[in-house]
């Protein structure tokens, strides 16, 4: 009975704990890095809520897009593959081609909508601050490497 009560002591502590841990964030994410770029550029009030707008129509877009492709690799697991024809892998794998096109589309169409926001000086410390981002990655990368 004693041990018992000492295990759930511990359990409801650990669960505790775990309620009031941070959420495991992956370092790479590049939207995060995206919104720390723009907020590098003093945009204005206007400028802010319409890129506010641009990137929460995004996400939600997104997250649309990758319901879509967790579906389609659900299809895929769920086929027969000792009885899958040629006409199922087909039609799976052109639409999970149209998917990534067009994840890559709304991402491009996201950056523009942005750019068409900012002003000439505003997009050129932009993309100044993605070649920073893209030198600090390399030199993170080259760091692995060497470290291996």
């Amino acid at each position: 009975m004693k041990a018992l009560k000492w295990f759930a002591i511990v359990l409801l502590g650990s669960t505790t704990l775990l309620a009031l841990a941070k959420p495991y964030h992956h370092e790479g994410r590049g939207g995060d890095h995206f919104r720390e770029q723009l907020q590098t550029l003093n945009l204005d009030g206007a400028q802010q809520a319409s890129v506010d707008d641009i990137l929460n129509t995004a996400k939600k877009d997104r997250k649309a897009l990758r319901k879509s492709q967790r579906d389609l690799f659900k299809r895929m697991h769920a086929l027969d593959m000792a009885s899958v024809t040629e006409a199922e892998i087909n039609e799976l794998s052109e639409a999970v081609g149209r998917n990534a096109a067009e994840k890559f589309r709304h991402r491009l169409q996201t950056r523009a909508a942005i750019a068409a926001v900012l002003t000439p000086e505003q997009r050129e410390q932009l993309q100044q601050a993605k070649q920073a981002r893209k030198a600090e990655l390399r030199e993170r990368m080259k760091h692995h490497r060497d470290a291996n």
